[in-house]
């Protein structure tokens, strides 16, 4: 059992890193070559945990006094 929770463990951390690094990579500007995509197990790991993937986009910031 331990075996099995290390490795989904590792998928999760892994998924994580190819998509955040898939999001740093197309919000930069300067044109060349298109980021590469989240392999098909990080595509899959991502939508069984798509909260931990994909957090929640904030179109103003939220941190201002009144």
């Amino acid at each position: 059992m331990n075996q099995i929770q290390g490795c989904w463990r590792r998928l999760k951390l892994q998924s994580k890193k190819e998509h955040d690094l898939q999001r740093r990579e197309s919000r930069k500007t300067g044109g060349g070559k298109a980021p590469a995509s989240p392999s098909q197990v990080c595509k899959l790991v991502a939508d069984v945990i798509p909260a931990s993937i994909n957090p929640l986009e904030q179109e103003f910031d939220d941190d201002a006094e009144d």
